[in-house]
């Protein structure tokens, strides 16, 4: 596996709650790990750039809006804010490619991870289909593998009406890497529901535990194989 990884996802929080025990993992194993977000969030307007220092990893508490990432172990943090929440589809798709396209030159990733298209919210559908134009396998690629992940109270609230998240990947979470991503999701505050919501505490440590589960371990997250050149 490549030491270069990137992450895209449509809003602060979706990179943890669909994968932040992988980032977590990965970045423990000594991959490098750029999340990049399309939408501002309720942070910010303009595109900024964080790359953690040892102030923000350390004892000190980092920003607000790189909280997140930087819990997960994340090398860098790419913040593209021009287009707020639940507005992508008010962009030029072609715009929106261009966006992951410049993530992707600059990091180099030979690994990229996104959203699934079987999803109910449109953000999370469009930036699929950003990054999947973004790494068209042209001659000279150097992405060799593609991965979709689910979110909580998104990708199953679209109750099959753009497909299925089957999951056919999974990676297994040990404890270290749960407690990373739970430590990730307590940065974004109202973004988490009570118990009985899927986005609460408890419902995703059941996911974790039934994906976990699904492939004979305790807890895991689930992915689905979009293209892989070996």
């Amino acid at each position: 596996m490549s030491d270069r990884i990137l992450v895209v996802a449509a809003h602060p929080d979706d990179e943890a709650l669909g994968m932040g025990g992988t980032i977590a993992r990965l970045a423990g194993e000594g991959a490098e790990v750029m999340v990049a977000f399309m939408t501002c969030g309720a942070y910010s307007e303009a595109e900024m750039v964080w790359r953690p220092d040892s102030t923000l990893t350390g004892a000190g508490p980092a920003p607000a809006p790189w909280a997140g990432p930087c819990k997960l172990g994340a090398t860098a943090t790419r913040w593209s804010g021009i287009l707020a929440d639940n507005a992508l589809d008010g962009g030029l798709r072609l715009h929106l490619a261009q966006k992951v396209e410049r993530w992707i030159g600059e990091w180099a990733p030979a690994a990229v991870y996104t959203h699934s298209p079987a999803d109910c919210n449109i953000d999370h559908r469009l930036t699929f289909e950003a990054v999947l134009a973004a790494t068209r396998p042209t001659p000279g690629c150097l992405i060799k593998a593609l991965y979709s992940f689910e979110v909580p109270s998104a990708t199953e609230w679209a109750f099959g009406t753009f497909g299925n998240f089957g999951g056919n990947l999974f990676v297994m979470l040990p404890p270290a890497a749960l407690a990373a991503k739970l430590k990730a999701l307590e940065c974004y505050g109202d973004q988490m529901k009570p118990t009985p919501h899927p986005r609460s505490e408890a419902g995703v440590r059941v996911l974790a535990a039934w994906r976990g589960a699904m492939v004979g371990v305790e807890a895991a997250e689930a992915f689905e194989l979009v293209r892989w050149v070996r």
